[in-house]
């Protein structure tokens, strides 16, 4: 489950030139659904048993990252 498919998409410019062009990476639904139930429960455990200190908030809900 950890492929993807790389779709060039094109810039505004001249549609010749490699440049002009990004990649997007399809991920598949089912990876992206269970990457998603998995994170949620990590969470969960994270709350419950407060595995991570507080100083490690980046990227999670209800909590504040200052610097």
């Amino acid at each position: 489950m950890d492929t993807s498919i790389v779709v060039p998409v094109p810039k505004k410019g001249d549609m010749k030139d490699p440049n002009n062009y990004r990649g997007i990476s399809l991920i598949p639904t089912l990876s992206k659904l269970l990457s998603k139930i998995i994170a949620t429960k990590l969470a969960h455990i994270d709350k419950k048993y407060e595995i991570l200190v507080k100083e490690q908030a980046g990227f999670r809900n209800f909590e504040e990252c200052v610097a």
